[in-house]
């Protein structure tokens, strides 16, 4: 292990770290992140850099702040990243449907609907990411086939998704 990693101010070190993080071992790097941690709850100081450094360790969204975690955020660590771009299409969809006609779409519409958007997603991922913001949904507020082929199609937009129409529907 290089001396740079171990020498240094908490701030100078955790610099370093970031900067070679992808050229060291990951047990390397999580044992220099946790002697970092230590090292800065001893002295009482938590410069930003060890903070951004254990975000990035730990595989947590960008600009995750202390406590800011959601049920989700705790079962799919570990797992395949959220498609976040995928998810907050639905939720746009969902609350698009929901405002203009009290309902919203069945899963496997919104999973069709989705998929002809380009993203790759499945039924039950739809259902487990309503189950965060909207677990009360039953059959009745859920949109018919009728209903949902009346749905135009959703202009499209938001962090990462250019905008764009829909083609029409098949």
């Amino acid at each position: 292990m290089p001396e740079t990693f171990l020498t240094g101010t908490l701030e100078e070190r955790a610099k370093r770290i970031l900067d070679e993080r992808r050229t060291i071992k990951s047990s390397l790097l999580k044992a220099l992140v946790v002697d970092l941690v230590a090292a800065a709850a001893h002295q009482r100081k938590f410069p930003k850099a060890i903070e951004t450094l254990l975000v990035q360790v730990l595989g947590l969204r960008k600009g995750h702040k202390a406590g800011d975690w959601s049920r989700r955020d705790l079962e799919r660590r570990g797992r395949r990243n959220v498609d976040i771009e995928a998810w907050s299409t639905m939720v746009m969809l969902d609350r698009f449907c929901f405002k203009n006609y009290g309902k919203v779409m069945s899963q496997h519409a919104m999973a069709r609907r989705l998929k002809r958007m380009g993203f790759r997603t499945d039924q039950r991922r739809i259902g487990e990411w309503r189950q965060d913001y909207a677990p009360s949904i039953t059959p009745e507020l859920t949109m018919s086939p009728e209903e949902e082929r009346r749905v135009p199609p959703f202009p499209i937009g938001g962090p990462g998704i250019k905008f764009g129409l829909l083609p029409p529907e098949e």
